[in-house]
């Protein structure tokens, strides 16, 4: 039916979006792929479309625990794939990855929604890169810091 051509179309979004995160979080240094790859989830929902369909529609149509499933699968997998690289790599601290990467998962889904809310988004984009780059550096091993 509707909803599940919509869940479709909603899988598609995230997939895309995810393939370009994806790309950044294969870099060779681990530490740049988590910063770069983060800003890029961040911007990539700055596209109307990705907003429409991933941020708002989503949510209301498949309700919050397809959402959350679908965000899990695009988002926070790939992300704990590079935490994991970082970790081997001595990067950051041994934290457990699974709750790691979704409370980070998260935290970018909420950047998300306050840069698409804000007045001026470059200023909040900014804050936001700011703010991902210092969350980031908490996780920091100590030879890093």
């Amino acid at each position: 039916g509707k909803e599940d051509l919509f869940r479709a179309v909603y899988e598609q979004v995230q997939k895309e979006v995810s393939d370009k995160v994806v790309a950044e979080f294969l870099r060779p240094d681990p530490w740049e792929a988590l910063q770069v790859g983060c800003e890029l989830w961040i911007d990539s929902h700055l596209d109307p479309a990705v907003q429409r369909i991933a941020m708002l529609d989503a949510r209301a149509v498949l309700g919050w625990e397809v959402v959350r499933d679908v965000e899990t699968r695009y988002g926070a997998v790939p992300l704990r794939g590079v935490l994991r690289r970082a970790v081997r790599q001595g990067i950051i601290e041994p934290y457990p990855l699974r709750p790691l990467s979704l409370i980070m998962m998260g935290a970018l889904t909420e950047a998300c929604f306050y840069v698409a809310d804000a007045e001026d988004r470059e200023s909040a984009r900014n804050e936001i890169h700011a703010l991902v780059t210092r969350l980031l550096s908490g996780l920091a091993a100590p030879t890093r810091g």
